[in-house]
């Protein structure tokens, strides 16, 4: 187009996406888990100039069965609450995952209440797929579900420690990514014992 654009850059300071309450989780959690590593790929916020609002909320659970039904019932809440279906983001750790929530909202709201994105167009439905999948996608409300399968893996007896830490930089950065997905809520759900640094970035 004969724009003189090469070289001209601005590193933005704000995110234009999320709150201010979202924005400190994600890189306290991001700080946290890679203390001693200097990353461009995050954003440094400036949090004043940032809009206000709720604090990340934990639903912890018993067992992954247990925390699918325990999702679909606040999907099926917030949808009842007047929430349109399309401000809702499901992220999984997993595709087994995404299928047996998209079946478990779908019992709750109706067929075809839930799609993966990726497999269909954009329309009213709640969207659920993979965390890896999430890039490039936004929510007013986004739920981020089988996160203890992610810290799971990385406790693995057959990793050496330089595929665990590989691992654990790849698993914060799809985490931070996932987390700055949500406009105005995030809602993360833990089956199990919650692994200490996800308490850290939360209390904070």
């Amino acid at each position: 187009l004969g724009l003189e654009a090469r070289g001209h850059t601005h590193n933005l300071r704000r995110s234009y996406r999320t709150t201010r309450e979202i924005m400190q989780f994600a890189t306290l959690l991001y700080r946290l888990r890679l203390a001693d590593e200097k990353d461009d790929d995050i954003l440094i916020p400036d949090l004043l100039n940032m809009p206000s609002g709720a604090f990340p909320q934990i639903i912890p659970l018993t067992s992954p069965q247990d925390e699918i039904a325990r999702v679909a019932n606040e999907v099926e809440s917030l949808v009842k609450q007047g929430f349109p279906k399309k401000h809702l983001l499901l992220l999984h750790s997993d595709g087994w995952g995404v299928k047996n929530l998209i079946q478990a909202i779908d019992n709750r709201l109706g067929k075809n209440a839930a799609y993966d994105p990726k497999d269909n167009y954009p329309g009213d439905y709640v969207r659920v797929t993979t965390i890896n999948a999430g890039a490039g996608l936004e929510s007013h409300i986004v739920f981020l579900v089988g996160l203890r399968l992610l810290f799971e893996e990385e406790q693995s007896l057959r990793l050496s420690d330089e595929e665990r830490e590989g691992l654990i930089r790849d698993n914060t950065r799809k985490l931070y990514m996932a987390a700055t997905r949500a406009g105005q809520r995030l809602v993360l759900t833990y089956s199990g014992e919650l692994p200490e640094v996800l308490g850290k970035a939360l209390t904070v």
